[in-house]
């Protein structure tokens, strides 16, 4: 698994490059003054306690990572330190040809080491372009958090990778305002990925440290062929606003969010032919509540519903964190919504006639006891028309 293989790596790499808690800023440039490798800069920013390192105008690889205890990196960068910007300038790229590792690491790593106990703060990564032209060389991500409060990753453009932009365990989040472009039809694929925990062989059911976020911040991105365009899991008080999914299966998929707001998408021409892995659906919610789905439109999805409330995972967010979610999706509300083309026949796993007549539907209840509707939900104004 490559987030296991990663934890194992990054756990030698804290001394390899230290940090401080300095004041001061560095800021540099790659390649001129860095021409090697763009971590000899990263190190001389993290040593310096922060800064923005900036990429200039070109087309460029970000050159080999070597520290001790791991094996070597062809086209990466570690900067795992707080105040820590990497920005692209005017005409700048990154060909992520060569970034796969044996870690299983992403392109840029920002942010902390796996249960590392100090966690990194104040991390951004901005204005960056990243092409895969060959996905079996390609990292999984052109860019992943760590650990990190304080998290910006903005105005970035990704083409063909698995994740597009991707956080673990990370707090006060905002990504807005990114394109991504995903695999293709049958290829999986999530365009913004923001996770509790990449790594549950080690994940201690019910510490918040670990399996829980907030306050993230999902707006203003184009997400463009990819299996699931936004995936989240876990977490509180946190909005998706006025992003563009299209094409794919899934637009929105949530595993657990009390406090959500999901607002002003849209989300057009998902279907079950797209092959991407995952069940068709608009706004896909399981073991969601408190939380209000307002004025989004939802717009030809074939081979599912608009909406689909599904069933909890009671092995994932449920055995996590028990005390905060329940079984169900329970007291949310959805009004003003669009949906526009679905089929009314399906729902997840389920054909039924007219099990989703109104756009959205709920599973029926699971072998193992998990279920879809926690009661309380409320439905209120929206305007559905089936294919």
């Amino acid at each position: 698994m490559k987030s296991f293989n990663y934890f194992i790596g990054l756990m030698f790499v804290l001394s390899a490059i230290g940090f401080t808690n300095s004041a001061s800023a560095l800021d540099m440039n790659f390649p001129s003054e860095c021409p090697n490798a763009a971590q000899d800069c990263a190190d001389q920013i993290c040593a310096d306690g922060g800064g923005t390192l900036y990429i200039e105008a070109g087309d460029h690889v970000l050159g080999p990572v070597s520290l001790p205890g791991l094996p070597p990196f062809a086209n990466n960068l570690l900067a795992l330190c707080s105040n820590f910007s990497v920005k692209g300038l005017p005409g700048s790229s990154i060909d992520a040809t060569g970034s796969q590792n044996a870690l299983g690491a992403p392109m840029i790593s920002l942010g902390a080491l796996p249960f590392d106990p100090v966690r990194r703060e104040n991390v951004e990564a901005s204005h960056l372009t990243f092409h895969c032209d060959d996905h079996p060389t390609c990292a999984f991500a052109p860019v992943a958090v760590l650990g990190a409060d304080g998290v910006s990753l903005h105005h970035n453009v990704t083409h063909g990778f698995s994740q597009g932009l991707n956080t673990v365990t990370s707090n006060d989040v905002e990504v807005d305002h990114n394109m991504i472009y995903g695999r293709g039809a049958g290829n999986v694929s999530f365009g913004i990925n923001l996770s509790a925990s990449g790594f549950p062989p080690f994940l201690p059911a019910g510490d918040p440290a670990l399996t829980l976020t907030s306050n993230q911040k999902i707006s203003g991105n184009i997400i463009v062929d990819t299996s699931v365009g936004i995936n989240l899991e876990t977490l509180l008080d946190s909005e998706v606003s006025n992003n563009f999914v299209l094409r794919g299966q899934t637009g929105l998929r949530v595993r657990g969010a009390v406090d959500l707001l999901v607002k002003g998408n849209i989300i057009a021409d998902l279907d079950s032919a797209f092959d991407g892995g995952f069940s068709t659906a608009g706004l896909r919610l399981s073991s969601v509540d408190d939380s209000k789905v307002l004025g989004n439109l939802i717009a030809d999805t074939t081979g599912g519903p608009a909406m689909h409330f599904a069933n909890s995972n009671l092995d994932f967010e449920i055995a996590r964190n028990p005390d905060v979610f329940t079984n169900g999706n329970a007291n949310n509300k959805t009004s003003l919504n669009l949906f526009l083309g679905y089929d009314p026949d399906a729902c997840g796993d389920t054909v039924e006639n007219n099990i989703a007549k109104k756009g959205y539907c709920f599973s029926p209840p699971g072998d193992d006891g998990s279920i879809s509707d926690g009661g309380g939900n409320k439905f209120f104004l929206n305007i559905a028309h089936k294919h």
